[in-house]
């Protein structure tokens, strides 16, 4: 299993280290590879690596860890890599693509080391998209909740309808980020509806 490094530790020789370690790489739950210095390409990769993104060992052994990124990502990555970060880096937020061209946010923690005689740099990936979505809904609903609460102290201290409903349409949309919202008055007949307050509409039809 040539393909296959052994994490070691720090400041160690990959190709020295045991068993142990080759057994830590192969079996870890996180994808992890070995990527070379200089070329860029990936050396070796583990098992959770190749079920997490969908590539087969063949195909990952073919790439670089540019062909992972999304196109607009890789000046960026290209830009970061050539900076000197010391022996351990923690990268924070990145975007990866898997084989079948979802992009997730991830998290990457790498280790320079040596592999087959080659500088190389040993990489850990955590996924951290569901995290960030959760982030995201609970940003958006805290926004919503205080919409509707600034929306009803104004409704107890406004006698007009009419700016009431002006101010509630222009918030939902902001809130929502949409660009249309209305709110509609049945007639009396029930035979039609009027509009009575939105925004985004041509001037005259409110």
């Amino acid at each position: 299993m040539t393909d296959r490094p052994t994490p070691s530790r720090p400041g160690g020789n990959i190709d020295a280290a045991s068993d142990v370690y080759r057994e830590l790489f192969e079996c870890n739950p996180h994808p992890m590879w070995v990527y070379d210095k200089d070329s860029l390409a990936f050396l070796a990769v583990n098992d959770a690596a190749i079920a997490r993104y969908g590539y087969s060992r063949a195909e990952f052994l073919q790439m670089t860890i540019l062909d992972i990124r999304p196109e607009e990502d890789r000046d960026r990555l290209l830009s970061w890599i050539k900076r000197d970060r010391g022996t351990v880096w923690k990268s924070g937020a990145w975007r990866h693509r898997w084989k079948d061209g979802t992009v997730r946010d991830v998290e990457i923690s790498s280790h320079w080391c040596r592999f087959n005689g080659r500088r190389a740099r040993l990489v850990v990936v955590d996924d951290i998209t569901d995290v960030i979505l959760a982030a995201e809904e609970a940003a958006v609903w805290s926004r919503q909740q205080a919409a509707i609460a600034e929306l009803g102290s104004h409704g107890l201290a406004t006698t007009s309808l009419a700016t009431f409903l002006d101010r509630a349409v222009r918030q939902t949309a902001d809130v929502l980020g949409v660009e249309y919202c209305k709110v509609l008055e049945l007639l009396p007949d029930r035979s039609a509806l009027r509009l009575r307050a939105g925004v985004g509409w041509q001037d005259g039809l409110v």
